[in-house]
């Protein structure tokens, strides 16, 4: 019992262990490709040890140049208090799969890096730990170190980094709730923004170009009420997508656009327009379509209050399908009849509401090549898929845009099968029999013509094809042609008068069946008399007849009695006019 205790307890240990996402533990030149689990520091789930190293460590997407995201949870690294020389830990993190990848930033003891997102498909960690023994200093003993999250999928938005930034839609007037008691994250350039407290992240992308004119507002109640409350923002802009935009932001390597750290409780964004304060403000050129602008609000008193952000201006806007994603309304699929080589098309209609205004419209086909189409996107789309192979298999159409998340439709169809025609009309003739016409459609209704034409005197390849569009395969079937076999029967020679009946043979010499008309030779009557011989049916065999001639008995004088001495010769004679050849009972010939 107690064995089994401990088997099922390992079991249970070994599940827990493999159920869950790994942890992963930082080593030197370790590295690792994965999609989920804990990255922790030297330490473990424990403190890390002190001591005068650098460890380096690589996290990749196992899909090349797809984004790999490490969200901190937490992070606590050792730092001593020194009079001089003091001793701080710290990580590096690039974007890349070395040390010489762009810098994303630094961070040291409780400098928690948030969201880092690797656009290049890896994220490079090193991690620096130092024990200098400056004066009056204590030695490095380890702190609690970190623990951040891997995934290949970006956390859903909720402001609170560039990478997870609210979507702003010109036709929505936004009141919400201020961040109170958050801090920014290190590595930007936040400009004018001498502090950056209680951020809130929102980023727009544009729709129809030219100027936008935002309006910033802070106060103590929602709409726009109570008093007025501090509020300050930075914009970096414009790029090609969020992830690009904020890969370059949390570097440092970029300036905001525009920005203001006035006192005031309103402030003014503006594309094309004037905006920002003191040193931060700028005109910024016009936006063009499918530019991303990233904006960053802060709270500088950290009261609680409500934030007010909404297009008051200008002819450009902001797409607003970033905010209500694209849907797919309908996807419909017609598969038509094979042509001559046995191929088919599909007619695609693909109907959907609020595109992306940037990315592809990708078609993937898995019975071939995928399709992309570029921006602008014009509900419904149609289009045709040529030269598929009918093989009866089933296949799977998907429609997705690449700027749309989560926006996707599939639908699956069936490839026309390819029939094979049977037939079982009789295949086996004699030589010379009439063939019918060969059926112009299948047993399983598939139509078409034959070639060549019926040939009754020898054996041939007969090919049915089928009727161009019905999936149908070529078939050859053979028509046999057998010798015919003649009847051979022993002659019946001449019959006398009066002879014995001959019953004929209902099986002739080479094993024919059959019957005979009249069934039997009756010499009862003098003449000639044909017979003929019926095989019975499927011997590939020919009616043959044969002529029997009864002749009348001949007519014969023996002449005079005669009597001789006991020794004597004597020649017997006989009158035979018909010139039968006589025998005497005696076997004595005649004339002798």
């Amino acid at each position: 019992m107690l064995i089994l205790r401990f088997k099922v307890l390992f079991f249970l240990l070994l599940l827990n262990y493999f159920g869950y996402a790994q942890n992963y533990v930082m080593t030197n030149g370790g590295s690792i490709s994965v999609c989920e689990g804990t990255f922790l520091d030297p330490g473990g789930t424990g403190n890390y040890s002190g001591a005068n190293v650098t460890w380096i460590y690589t996290i990749c997407n196992p899909s090349p140049n797809e984004p790999i995201y490490l969200s901190f949870d937490f992070l606590n690294l050792w730092r001593n208090n020194c009079v001089w020389g003091a001793s701080v830990d710290r990580i590096r993190i690039y974007n890349g799969n070395n040390t010489n990848a762009p810098l994303i930033g630094s961070y040291q003891q409780n400098q928690n890096p948030g969201l880092v997102v690797g656009t290049s498909g890896c994220l490079t960690i090193e991690f620096r730990r130092q024990d200098l023994g400056g004066f009056l200093c204590a030695n490095n003993s380890g702190a609690s170190g970190w623990s951040a999250t891997i995934s290949c999928e970006l956390p859903e938005a909720d402001g609170e980094n560039c990478f997870t930034a609210y979507p702003f839609c010109s036709e929505e007037e936004y009141d919400f709730p201020n961040s109170v008691g958050e801090t920014s994250p290190n590595g930007p350039n936040y400009g004018c923004l001498t502090t950056q407290p209680n951020p809130i992240w929102y980023y727009m992308q544009i729709g129809e170009p030219g100027s936008i004119e935002i309006f910033l507002s802070q106060t103590t109640g929602p709409n726009g009420t109570g008093a007025g409350i501090d509020v300050d923002f930075a914009m970096w802009g414009p790029y090609n997508s969020l992830e690009e935009g904020c890969s370059i932001v949390m570097s440092g390597s970029q300036a905001p656009l525009q920005c203001s750290y006035s006192a005031d409780p309103t402030e003014d964004i503006g594309i094309g327009a004037p905006g920002g304060w003191g040193s931060g403000a700028s005109t910024p050129p016009p936006a063009q379509e499918g530019e991303i602008y990233i904006v960053l609000i802060t709270n500088y008193g950290g009261s609680n209050g409500y934030i007010s952000f909404n297009q008051v201006g200008g002819d450009g806007s902001a797409d607003c399908s970033i905010l209500d994603p694209c849907s797919f309304e309908s996807l419909e699929i017609d598969v038509s009849s094979c042509n001559a080589n046995n191929e088919y098309s599909i007619d695609v209609e693909l109907s959907f509401d609020d595109a992306p205004s940037s990315g592809e419209l990708i078609i993937s086909v898995d019975c071939a090549d995928d399709i992309v189409f570029s921006p602008p996107f014009n509900s419904p789309i149609t289009f045709t898929i040529d030269n598929l192979d009918a093989n009866g298999l089933e296949c799977t159409l998907t429609a997705s845009f690449s700027e749309g998340e989560d926006c996707e439709i599939t639908e699956t169809f069936i490839a026309p099968n390819i029939i094979i025609p049977t037939f079982d009309f009789v295949t086996t003739y004699c030589e010379g029999a009439e063939i019918p016409d060969l059926p112009e459609t299948s047993n399983n209704g598939i139509e078409g013509s034959w070639s060549p034409a019926i040939d009754n005197t020898q054996t041939t390849d007969y090919t049915f094809t089928p009727d161009e569009g019905l999936c149908a395969e070529d078939v050859i079937i053979t028509i046999t042609i057998s010798d015919l076999n003649i009847p051979e029967f022993d002659l019946i020679e001449d019959l006398c008068e009066g002879a014995d009946a001959i019953e004929l043979p209902t099986t002739s010499n080479n094993g024919i069946n059959g019957e005979w008309s009249p069934s039997a030779v009756n010499p009862d009557n003098v003449g000639d008399f044909s017979y003929e011989f019926v095989p019975e049916a499927n011997q590939c065999s020919d009616n043959i007849s044969i002529e029997v001639s009864i002749n009348p008995n001949p007519t014969v004088d023996a002449g005079t009695d005669q009597t001789i001495c006991e020794g004597q010769d004597v020649t017997l004679t006989a009158d035979n006019p018909d010139g039968a050849t006589i025998s005497w009972d005696n076997n004595i010939s005649d004339g002798q």
